[in-house]
């Protein structure tokens, strides 16, 4: 009987001992150091999701052509929907969602389902069309992307035969140089030349810039220009504004190499200095080569700085950064710190306000974060690949302890246990001996 009584307390503990181990693997599929976090995935039927944003009750998650609202009950059903959609971008204020559907800022009123028309003919249908949306304060922040990777529209854009008339529109009014290329021109149509000093006049609004929209008054201005293609937006406690910002990338008829990508504060009235400087270095300068390997050339004759703005943040590589939040009341730790995502090595980051880098989460080799978002006291991952919504919560500060530290204890527990019942039947063996 005692021996049939340790058969099965040994297979009850190596089951449990199983079920610990094949928790960690599942868990580890999607972070694979997931030492001080919580996690939950709220739905995990998002693949398509272009984008998301959230009030105090519920998450609204963009499509293509619909958008689903997840309540704070589990709830969850499509609220809009319209055909031949075009959602790019996503966020709510004021009982209202905001949309970037094709080039149009829209609206749409939660409590009567109106929709009303607010801005049209925003110049999004080149390389970089997301037209990310960012709430502060009671403004709504536009980042509209360039249309080319340096300025110059090739055989690299693969939207030419969509829009065979697309290019670069100024913001601004600028200059061509008068060393320009003699086949293909800059912030004009494909297979168009510029002339010597030719004047190219702005247009608002423009790509490479970030406009303001006031829902109240209903007027629009230009915040900033010359900033490439802005993929996340942010700000910290005290307003100040923060933008993932890729950089120029080895392709087309003016490729870069040398290029990464950034993080810039965004400040108002500044020019960054696309097409002809990036990071805040010029174009022509040592630390970039054209794909030829020569030495690139200014577009610009006269630049709005001499001394655009130098990066808050530089990363490694190119086309690398997708998404970025800042955690303002300090709910993963320091407050104002920033979490950016590297999808080249899949790698959940963050940056404090002393420039210190630190790596918080590694996830699985197939994940694709593209936006983020701070929410009610956690933290909102879109996951394009699998689909998910997931949200991460802070590890109770009493129990934020390692899931393989956790593993190793409960492994060496069996095994002390083990050991102790085969010793202790070793004594009563040999006291009936």
């Amino acid at each position: 009987m005692k021996k049939i009584i340790f058969i099965a307390l040994t297979i009850g503990l190596l089951s449990f001992s199983y079920f610990v181990v094949k928790l960690y693997n599942d868990f580890s599929n999607i972070f694979t150091e997931p030492e001080e976090v919580k996690y939950d995935i709220l739905t995990a039927g998002a693949k398509e999701a272009k984008d998301f944003t959230t009030n105090k009750r519920n998450i609204y998650i963009a499509y293509r052509d619909r958008i689903q609202v997840i309540e704070k009950n589990g709830k969850s059903y499509i609220l809009y929907k319209v055909d031949n959609g075009d959602i790019r971008s996503l966020q709510y204020y004021d009982n209202k969602l905001y949309i970037i559907d094709g080039p149009n800022l829209i609206s749409f009123d939660l409590a009567n389902h109106k929709k009303e028309v607010l801005m049209e003919d925003i110049p999004n249908f080149g390389d970089y069309g997301e037209c990310k949306l960012m709430l502060k304060e009671d403004k709504i922040y536009i980042a509209i992307g360039a249309a080319t990777n340096s300025g110059v529209v090739g055989l690299d854009n693969k939207w030419r035969s969509k829009y065979p008339f697309n290019y670069d529109i100024s913001p601004k009014d600028i200059t061509i140089t008068d060393k320009v290329n003699k086949n293909f021109g800059a912030f004009v149509p494909f297979n168009s030349k510029n002339t010597p000093g030719q004047k190219i006049s702005g247009h608002f609004p423009g790509n490479a810039s970030v406009v303001v929209y006031n829902p109240k008054s209903k007027e629009s201005f230009l915040y900033c220009w010359g900033i490439r293609n802005v993929k996340a937006m942010d700000y910290d406690s005290i307003g100040n504004i923060y933008a993932v910002v890729g950089g120029m990338e080895p392709r087309g008829y003016r490729g870069v190499q040398g290029d990464v990508d950034y993080i810039y504060e965004l400040r108002s009235d500044t020019w960054y200095g696309w097409p002809d400087y990036s990071g805040g270095d010029p174009i022509n300068s040592p630390r970039f080569k054209s794909t030829s390997g020569d030495k690139l050339s200014f577009i610009l004759q006269k630049h709005p700085s001499s001394n655009p703005p130098a990066p808050y943040y530089q990363h490694k590589y190119v086309n690398s950064l997708t998404a970025m939040t800042v955690d303002r009341k300090g709910d993963f730790g320091r407050k104002d710190l920033m979490f950016f995502y590297d999808n080249s090595n899949k790698i959940l980051l963050s940056i404090d306000n002393k420039g210190i880098v630190q790596e918080k989460l590694k996830l699985g080799k197939n994940s694709e974060i593209i936006d983020l978002e701070m929410y009610n006291g956690s933290m909102l991952l879109l996951e394009k690949n699998q689909g998910l919504l997931i949200k991460l919560t802070p590890a109770n500060e009493t129990i934020k302890v390692s899931y393989k530290v956790i593993l190793i204890y409960v492994i060496v527990f069996i095994l002390l246990l083990i050991a102790i019942i085969t010793w202790k039947w070793k004594i009563i063996g040999a006291k009936k001996g």
